[in-house]
């Protein structure tokens, strides 16, 4: 929703780097929660930073890339990111095994710190003379199931961590 229309005017790299840094807070937040609102907010936060490299990956390729090398790049990064939600749920609940539920959102703070130096090193691959306006009506939803779908993924992935004992989670906000 924001990512794409943000690096058509600032270029690739600022929101890639924005979005990584929403990510580790996000995962910081969710693993010191102490309370399961605090829990929900960090992991939507978490996913709202994640939609960033998903988002950015893509453009980036098609700014670097054509023909059939543009084709390779892209199947390859729709592969990963096809397969990474498949093997996801089988890490976390080996991990959950060894740490605590905590451990896992730390394991992904650890993980976002480590991506965020990293994509640093990224050349910006949008040319200044390409860059378009930042508008309002650049900014729209898409369809269920398409590109825009992060933000319903990042908020039923919050509501998924139930599978942790209740006793395990942090305690609910009184009302």
């Amino acid at each position: 929703m924001l990512y794409g229309p943000a690096s058509d005017r600032f270029g690739r790299k600022p929101p890639l780097i924005i979005g990584m840094v929403l990510y580790l807070v996000g995962a910081v937040m969710a693993a010191t929660a102490p309370t399961f609102g605090w829990l929900i907010a960090g992991s939507g936060d978490l996913g709202l930073g994640a939609s960033a490299p998903r988002t950015l990956s893509l453009a980036m390729v098609r700014d670097r890339y054509s023909g059939d090398q543009m084709a390779r790049l892209m199947s390859m990064i729709m592969a990963v990111f096809l397969l990474v939600p498949i093997f996801a749920p089988s890490v976390g609940a080996l991990m959950l095994h060894v740490m605590p539920w905590r451990g896992l959102f730390w394991f992904q703070a650890l993980a976002g710190v480590a991506l965020t130096v990293w994509s640093r090193r990224l050349p910006e691959t949008l040319d200044p003379d390409h860059r378009r306006p930042f508008t309002p009506g650049g900014v729209r939803i898409r369809r269920p199931g398409g590109p825009g779908r992060t933000p319903d993924v990042a908020v039923h992935r919050g509501a998924h961590r139930g599978r942790c004992g209740d006793d395990e989670l942090p305690p609910r906000a009184s009302s």
